[in-house]
């Protein structure tokens, strides 16, 4: 089983979804902070106001990548 593969999301403080994402690291979810691609998200999390989640290890990477798009699909995030 690979512990490699895990999906996170930041939510605002009163619990709206803000951003779902999968990284083959926990720390991956960290790494938005510093530099994401997506300006709006950047410019967000900068205010430092947020809940972050992970969730996983997943047993692979399609495993992961499917509770991604779920989540995507089921929560409708901001970002």
């Amino acid at each position: 089983m690979s512990k490699r593969n895990f999906v996170y999301f930041y939510t605002s403080p009163a619990g709206k979804a803000m951003y779902v994402g999968y990284g083959n690291t926990a720390q991956r979810a960290l790494s938005h902070s510093g530099g994401s691609h997506n300006k709006r998200l950047r410019s967000w999390l900068k205010k430092g106001d947020f809940d972050l989640r992970i969730a996983g290890p997943y047993v692979s990477e399609k495993e992961a990548k499917a509770v991604e798009a779920a989540l995507i699909s089921s929560i409708n995030p901001l970002f």
